[in-house]
């Protein structure tokens, strides 16, 4: 998918450019949060669970992939937690792509 540039010239252009990217951004966020961290909204990056300040890139699959740690800090993953984590943030990537469309048909209808 490419993103078409709005012309500056056009100040209803810009515009529309910029309530897609805003909206877009607000498709990445999660309302009800990470679990067991919900003040963090965001399903592409987040600070880690595990890795103190470190960024997660989907930070919800990768808490789900490594829920708890074992006695000798290995990970212990929560499939089904995995499987709603993988599903809610795909469906974010899709409204995404939606969104993004400068036509009306869906991107994932052409492919």
């Amino acid at each position: 998918m490419k993103l078409m540039m709005a012309d500056t010239a056009d100040p209803a252009a810009v515009r529309d450019l910029n309530d897609r990217l805003t909206l877009a951004e607000r498709a990445l966020c999660a309302r009800e949060g990470l679990r067991d961290r919900s003040w963090f909204k965001h399903l592409v990056y987040a600070p880690g669970f595990f890795n103190s300040y470190g960024t997660d890139h989907f930070p919800a699959i990768t808490d789900a992939l490594c829920h708890t740690l074992d006695t000798d800090s290995s990970c212990i993953p929560d499939w089904k937690y995995t499987r709603q984590a993988i599903a809610r943030t795909a469906e974010a990537v899709n409204e995404v792509v939606d969104v993004l469309q400068p036509t009306s048909v869906s991107f994932r209808s052409t492919i």
